[in-house]
């Protein structure tokens, strides 16, 4: 029940970002339902009480009226609920994925993830059903991350197909994925509006972001003209000078805080943007804002591989995987 409350208390805290939205909550004998703009969430109350014998935990359950005496709004299931909620019967089911493997998968991309951005599409993760696997991919401009997803089961024809989960969606994901340890179902409506999450004695209806994500794989660097291999040694070095960096373009209050790159013969070096050399067709030279690449060595503990196509404001490519923008020098 521990999980229960920690759910809610996360749902009040998502909710009340949103300015004018209240918090729904709607308790019955077998389920809690939460209310978002952009989900609704029912659990089963049963589920947690299981949930207390996988824990070890000998404290007897609250009651819902325990548990309501703390909340500040109640709401009937059929304003929870309306006439044309999309229910998973009327969906068709995509993929069955291991709850770890996509907690990791979403931790990985989630720092690229837009926030409160103008450009309301990129307030999300997007989900690309490709023909081998499905990918998450996320990007604020600056920075992109994207990861493939090991599925155990995958029935769509839907190839190249791409759906927008919002961001707040996204955070509630993240917590019950560290409580649920079963497979996790995922369903899209035939109107394709409306994406649910589902797994051990609960469930998600997501509405799906209605704008269109970028064709991401425009800044992925293609031909990959200069390469360096780092290892997690260097990587933690190179960490070291971008903040340097970072503290001493703040220190001057520059409107952009910067970290040049140099690559040359298989070897990458950071070191502060006055000290690159001149341009020369031999190696490739970037500047790029300490922030997003310090964001992006973080994800390299075990190395990194670092690609630049063009001689000079090329964007990088690590670990074939994440993409940092250059700032134009």
């Amino acid at each position: 029940m521990k999980t229960l409350i920690n759910i809610l208390k996360k749902h009040k805290q998502i909710t009340g970002k949103t300015s004018g939205i209240a918090e729904k909550v709607y308790f019955d004998r077998n389920s809690v339902k939460l209310w978002h703009p952009n989900y609704i969430l029912e659990v089963s109350t049963a589920y947690h009480e299981n949930l207390n014998a996988l824990y070890g935990s000998a404290d007897i359950p609250l009651t819902v009226a325990e548990l309501t005496s703390n909340l500040p709004i109640t709401i009937s299931e059929k304003e929870c609920f309306p006439v044309n909620s999309v229910l998973p019967g009327t969906c068709q089911h995509l993929m069955s994925v291991d709850p770890l493997q996509l907690a990791q998968v979403i931790n990985y991309i989630y720092s690229a993830m837009a926030k409160q951005d103008v450009r309301y599409y990129l307030n999300g993760i997007c989900l690309e059903l490709n023909a081998d696997s499905p990918r998450l991919i996320a990007t604020d401009g600056h920075r992109m991350h994207w990861q493939d997803v090991n599925v155990d089961t995958q029935n769509y024809n839907l190839t190249g197909s791409q759906y927008i989960i919002p961001r707040d969606c996204i955070s509630m994901i993240q917590l019950i994925l560290k409580t649920d340890k079963a497979r996790i179902g995922v369903t899209l409506s035939e109107d394709k509006k409306h994406i649910t999450f589902y797994g051990d004695g609960w469930r998600m209806i997501v509405s799906l972001v209605d704008g269109r994500f970028p064709d991401y794989r425009r800044v992925i660097p293609t031909d990959k003209n200069h390469v360096a291999n780092m290892t997690a040694q260097q990587v933690a070095e190179a960490i070291k000078i971008v903040k340097q960096c970072q503290t001493i373009g703040k220190a001057k209050k520059e409107k952009w805080v910067t970290c040049g790159l140099l690559i040359k013969d298989n070897q990458a070096s950071f070191m502060p943007v006055n000290q690159l050399p001149i341009e020369n067709e031999v190696y490739s030279i970037s500047a790029f804002e300490c922030t997003y690449l310090l964001d992006t060595l973080a994800n390299c503990k075990e190395g990194a591989q670092l690609s630049a196509q063009y001689q000079i404001n090329s964007s990088l490519l690590v670990n074939d995987s994440m993409v940092v923008m250059p700032v134009r020098l």
